[in-house]
């Protein structure tokens, strides 16, 4: 892991993301080819489970199922587990129909999927979770490594089509990659019933607050924004399917019990996901763990996993050294995730995120290191080269890291282009 920044004076290194851009997508029996990409295809038995999805999506029950499952789930992106998904009512009709359509049982179909690694099910685009309401226009691409972007999908007809068409001519595509951290939507849309999987007044950024204990334990805190700015710790979920619950239940429990030792919800009130019932509390005023170091302003370009559809998670951990001894004082994380990217501009994200809670006013000097995560066994994605110090103040220091340029000097598609622009406060 290589350091972003220490504040004392400020120090920078760290290292930029490396997204990789190879190829994979295998023609399983029975699929049929509608370019000439499929001829170079190698065979890869996970793909007989995309095929398998793929051709259960013929089916419009099926569709409209797994449309309400990604509906309801909590997840920023509206994510499932697959593995997960497929112990529910609704997956177990998904593979009962991909099993009959790749004609082996559904314990065969089960345990093909059981024996990939844990996999994210989704929509990544948010205008296709915007405007899909069931239609048999779904493709369904697979990749079991973050550092392999699928390319090609799989449709309902077993035909094969580069991912580059997947989102074209009425298209919409389902991915399955690696499972991710997640966060909980903020603000999510109020409606558990609607046509589409997402409506526009739904929530895009999950942010977390990670507080690593003595132990080397850590406890994970979903956080919601209010209106006004304030930070509140999200209630366990009841509106979710039955195992994003119970995962949230377990995560809340957990909160719970290490609050004590903790001293976190001291910062933070607990809340249910509407705000405006818990106005009346707010972040906290003092106390022997001082007020947070904030990750402040986030903005990516061209930084992205897979093929850019989706949005990024990123973590910044902070840890605070004594400037006297050096020794090692307090750590924490903040997690956002969902900031989008690409090759166009996105809006930014504005906290400010608690990140740590001290400040370097306080005896200590504070280094983060920031990330791109991905799942094991992948490496996170570090950031190179040097951060640029744009902006210092007593309060902020803005950082530019990849290209120096500024934003308004790429052109989009340019490989240079690569950019993460961050604001950090105590």
């Amino acid at each position: 892991m290589q350091r972003l920044a220490q504040w004392k004076p400020v120090s920078v290194a760290a290292a930029l993301m490396v997204v990789a851009a190879c190829s994979d997508g295998p023609l399983p029996t029975g699929a049929t080819i509608e370019s000439p990409l499929a001829a170079s295809l190698v065979e890869q038995p996970e793909q007989e489970v995309a095929l398998g999805i793929a051709q259960a999506m013929a089916n419009p029950t099926i569709r409209s199922s797994v449309l309400k499952a990604f509906r309801s789930s909590p997840w920023v992106e509206h994510k499932l587990v697959l593995q997960e998904f497929i112990t529910t009512s609704e997956g177990i009709e998904l593979v009962a129909a991909a099993a009959q359509a790749r004609g082996v049982t559904t314990v065969e179909f089960t345990d093909q999927v059981n024996a990939l690694p844990l996999l994210d099910f989704y929509m990544p685009s948010r205008a296709e979770r915007l405007s899909w309401r069931g239609e048999n226009t779904v493709g369904v691409a697979l990749s079991t490594s973050m550092r392999v972007t699928p390319t090609s999908a799989f449709m309902s007809d077993g035909k094969v089509i580069p991912l580059t068409s997947a989102h074209t001519a009425g298209r919409v595509l389902v991915l399955l990659h690696p499972a991710e951290a997640k966060g909980r939507r903020m603000h999510r849309q109020a409606a558990l019933a609607g046509l589409t999987i997402q409506d526009s007044d739904d929530g895009e950024i999950g942010v977390q607050f990670i507080h690593t204990l003595p132990s080397g334990d850590s406890v994970v805190y979903d956080l919601l924004r209010s209106a006004g700015g304030k930070w509140f710790v999200m209630k366990e979920d009841g509106n979710a399917g039955q195992e994003l619950a119970i995962a949230v239940q377990q995560r809340s429990a957990n909160a719970r019990q290490a609050a004590q030792s903790l001293g976190a919800l001291q910062y933070f009130s607990e809340c249910e996901e509407h705000v405006d019932e818990c106005e009346g509390g707010g972040p906290w005023t003092g106390g022997p763990q001082g007020p947070p170091t904030s990750i402040y302003y986030i903005k990516a370009r061209s930084v992205c996993d897979m093929d850019c559809t989706a949005g990024n998670e990123f973590e910044f951990r902070a840890k605070a050294y004594s400037n006297t001894s050096n020794a090692l004082v307090l750590q924490g994380t903040a997690r956002v995730t969902g900031v989008g990217s690409g090759n166009i501009y996105h809006e930014p994200w504005y906290g400010p995120v608690p990140m740590i809670f001290t400040t370097i006013a306080s005896g200590v000097y504070i280094d983060v290191d920031v990330v791109e995560t991905d799942p094991w066994p992948n490496p996170d994605d570090n950031f190179e080269p040097n951060p640029v110090l744009a902006v210092a103040s007593d309060n902020f220091r803005t950082f530019h890291i990849g290209d120096n340029r500024g934003w308004n000097f790429c052109t989009r598609g340019e490989p240079v282009c690569k950019e993460l622009s961050l604001m950090f406060s105590w």
